[in-house]
C-alpha cells in the first residue's frame, strides 16, 4: 500500500540515466608516429551523440538501484503488519434487489448477492478483523447473532443472510453500526448501488457489486369482490431504457388453467394498469379459487409473480332486538344496503338493541353491541344544528359531513365511553373497548325530532360501524399483502396456538395472546395458518418500485479505511528502511568512484 503512490513518477529518471550511458562519445582510428603527440590520451568516453552498445558497469546498476529506492520510498510504502488488525463491522444488503442476476464474461450466471458473498469469503480469510459483527439493513437494520471470533463463526452466521427484504434502511445500518461497534471498528458495507453521497476515507468501505439491468415488474396488484365479481387490478413497470415485450399471464392455480393473457408492447419508464373480471362460473357469487400473476423471466424474478387469493367476504352477524319501531325500519334498510351484513337469530356479531335493553349473554365471546337511544319524551330532547364535534381519526366518522343534519338527543342519557360525536358538552356518538376486545356503542337518536336518518349521513354511519366490526372478525382481514407489511390474524374465543407454514414449507408455532397477534411474512408466496377455528391463508408479493428498478446500480468501491487511525494501527512504513538502504548503496557507489580516479592517477 503506497500513501502518496503519485510519487512513484520519479521511477522516470531510470531511463534519463540508462540514456546517459546509451550515448557515448565514438572515436575514429587515427594513425600517429607516437602518442607523446596527443595532449590527452586518456580522453573519456563518456557523453556523446552516438548510441553504442550499452554496458552494465557496477555503478550505473548502483545509480539505477538507488533511484529506484528513492522513488519508491518518495511513494510512502507501507506493509500490513497487524494481520489480526481492528474489530470488523459487516452491513450486509438484505434487500431483494440482490437476487438480480447478470451473465458473467465465462458464461455463468450470478446474482448480486453472490457476488457478493464470494468477495466475503476472500475478505474473512484474508483481511478480516475479528471479532467480526453482522448487521442485516433490511426493512430496518438489525444485529446478526454476536461476535464472529473466526472465519467459520462468520460463515454459520451469514445463514441468516435471505435478502428478501422490501428495502434496505442502510442509513439505519451504519448509525447502528456506530452505535454498538466496538471502538475504532472498521465498517465493511456489501451492497448493489452506490453511496447517495461521497465517502471520504475513514472508517467505512462501501463495495458495491450492482449492473444496471432491463427489469419488468409487478409494482401493483389489488382483488376485490365489488358487484357480483372479483375485480383485479393489476400494475406492470418497464425499468429498462428501452422498449421491452410485456408477456402477463392470468392463471388459475385449482383449475390449473390459463384465465387471460397480455401480449404487447411496453415503452421504457411506462407503468401500464390492467383490469380484470371474475365471476364463479355457473355457481355465480365470487370466484373462490387463487390467481397467479406471471412475468416472463428477466434479471429479477422475484417481482415477475403474485398469487391473489380470494378477498375475505364474510358477512357480519347482525341481530336487532329492542330498538324502537320508528328506528327499526331505517336500521334495517342501512343494513341491508350495506352489503357487508346478514341478519341471524343468535350468535351475532354484532348487535343492534335498545339502550334501556337489559345485556343478553351470548356464546360469542367477541359479540359487539352497538345501543341506541330514543328518548320518547320531547321535553328532554334537544335539538342540534351544528357544528358537531367530531373525532375524525375515529374509523366510525370516515366519510361523514352532517351538513345541514338536525340531531336530537337527550342531555341525561348514559353516554358511557369515549365521544366520537358531540355537539358540545352532549356526546351523540360514543365507543367504548371492553374486557376481551368487544366493544359498545353508543348511539343517540330521535327518529321525531331529528333529520339524521333521512339524510346521507346515515347509511354512511351504519357502514363505518359495520365495517368496523368486520375488520375484527377473527382470521386474516387482509390476506394479499406486500413484502414489509405485516400480516394480522385476529383470534377466536378458542384459539391457543397458530401453527404457520411458510412458502418455503417451514412451519413455525406461536401462541396467541391478546385479540390481534402479528404473523411473520419475510419471504414472498402463501402462507398457511392453522388455528383452532380453522385454516387460514394469506399471500405477500414483492412491490417496491425502488427495489425493482435496476437501472441506478453501478459497481465499485468507495470510501476506505487509510485514515491515519488504520495505517497507525495496522501498517508499517517501509520508507525509513528503504532509505536506508539508499544511503548504503549511495556510500557503495562514492567508494566505487574514488577507487577508479585513483587507478587512473
Amino acid at each position: 500500500m503506497f500513501t502518496t503512490p503519485w510519487a512513484i513518477f520519479a521511477l522516470v529518471s531510470v531511463p534519463v540515466v540508462v540514456g546517459i550511458y546509451l550515448f557515448r562519445t565514438r572515436t575514429r582510428r587515427r594513425v600517429v608516429s607516437g602518442l607523446f603527440l596527443w595532449s590527452d590520451q586518456t580522453q573519456s568516453r563518456q557523453g556523446g551523440r552516438r548510441i553504442e552498445t550499452l554496458q552494465f558497469p557496477l555503478l550505473l546498476l548502483l545509480e539505477l538501484l538507488i533511484l529506484t529506492l528513492l522513488a519508491i520510498a518518495a511513494a510512502g510504502p507501507h506493509l500490513q503488519w497487524n494481520t489480526a488488525g481492528r474489530p470488523t463491522v459487516i452491513i450486509l444488503d438484505d434487500s431483494y434487489s440482490m437476487q438480480a442476476k447478470v451473465r458473467e464474461t465465462d458464461g455463468t450466471v450470478r446474482t448480486m448477492k453472490q457476488r457478493a458473498a464470494e468477495e466475503l469469503e476472500r475478505f474473512l480469510a484474508k483481511e478480516a478483523g475479528y471479532p467480526v459483527q453482522f448487521i442485516l439493513a433490511g426493512n430496518s437494520a438489525s444485529l446478526l447473532s454476536g461476535f464472529a471470533r473466526n472465519s467459520t463463526e462468520a460463515r454459520l452466521t451469514l445463514e441468516n443472510w435471505t435478502a428478501n427484504a422490501p428495502t434496505a434502511a442502510m442509513d439505519a445500518a451504519i448509525s447502528l453500526a456506530a452505535r454498538t461497534a466496538i471502538s475504532g471498528a472498521k465498517i465493511l458495507v456489501l451492497t448493489d448501488h452506490a453511496p447517495n453521497e461521497e465517502l471520504a476515507v475513514g472508517k467505512i468501505r462501501w463495495h458495491s457489486f450492482g449492473q444496471p439491468l432491463a427489469n419488468l415488474a409487478i409494482v401493483h396488484a389489488s382483488r376485490v369482490f365489488q358487484a357480483d365479481k372479483d375485480r383485479i387490478l393489476v400494475e406492470i413497470a418497464n425499468f429498462a431504457t428501452k422498449e421491452e415485450r410485456l408477456q402477463l399471464s392470468l392463471f388459475d392455480t385449482t383449475g390449473n388453467r390459463i384465465l387471460q393473457k397480455i401480449d404487447q408492447p411496453i415503452h421504457p419508464g411506462e407503468t401500464l394498469s390492467f383490469r380484470f373480471s371474475l365471476d364463479g362460473g355457473t355457481t355465480g357469487g365470487p370466484a373462490n379459487f387463487p390467481v397467479e400473476l406471471r412475468l416472463t423471466d428477466d434479471a429479477l424474478d422475484i417481482d415477475n409473480s403474485f398469487t391473489l387469493l380470494p378477498p375475505v367476504h364474510r358477512p357480519v352477524r347482525v341481530t336487532i332486538s329492542g330498538v324502537p319501531d320508528e328506528l327499526r325500519l331505517s336500521l334495517q334498510r342501512a343494513v341491508e344496503t350495506s352489503g357487508l351484513a346478514e341478519f341471524v337469530t343468535e350468535n351475532p356479531d354484532l348487535r343492534f338493541t335498545g339502550g334501556e335493553t337489559e345485556e343478553t349473554p351470548y356464546s360469542s365471546q367477541h359479540a359487539w353491541n352497538c345501543r341506541l337511544f330514543s328518548e320518547r319524551d320531547d321535553s328532554k330532547v334537544q335539538s342540534f344544528l351544528g357544528p358537531f364535534v367530531v373525532d375524525r381519526g375515529n374509523r366510525l366518522t370516515s366519510g361523514l359531513s352532517l351538513d345541514g343534519v338536525v340531531w336530537a338527543a337527550s342531555t341525561s342519557a348514559p353516554m358511557g365511553g369515549l365521544p366520537v360525536i358531540s355537539a358540545g358538552n352532549v356526546p351523540l356518538l360514543t365507543e367504548q373497548v371492553l374486557r376481551g376486545g368487544s366493544r359498545e356503542l353508543r348511539l343517540q337518536v330521535s327518529e321525531r325530532l331529528s333529520t339524521l336518518t333521512l339524510s346521507p349521513d346515515w347509511p354512511i354511519l351504519i357502514w363505518n360501524i359495520l365495517r368496523l366490526r368486520s375488520e375484527h372478525l377473527h382470521g386474516i382481514p387482509a390476506n394479499n399483502i406486500r413484502l414489509g407489511s405485516e400480516a394480522v390474524f385476529i383470534a377466536a374465543s378458542n384459539d391457543k396456538t397458530l401453527e404457520i407454514k411458510g412458502p418455503d414449507n417451514a412451519i413455525q408455532r406461536q401462541p396467541v395472546r391478546g385479540l390481534r397477534t402479528s404473523l411473520p411474512a419475510a419471504r414472498c408466496g402463501v402462507y398457511e395458518v392453522k388455528a383452532e377455528s380453522g385454516t387460514y391463508l394469506f399471500s405477500v408479493g414483492a412491490f417496491s418500485s425502488g427495489e425493482s428498478n435496476l437501472q441506478s446500480m453501478r459497481p465499485g468501491i468507495f470510501g476506505g479505511w487509510l485514515d491515519e487511525e488504520t495505517i497507525r494501527a495496522d501498517y508499517r512504513s517501509l520508507v525509513w528502511p528503504l532509505l536506508l538502504a539508499s544511503l548504503v548503496l549511495l556510500v557503495l557507489h562514492l567508494i566505487l568512484t574514488a577507487r577508479s580516479y585513483a587507478v587512473r592517477e
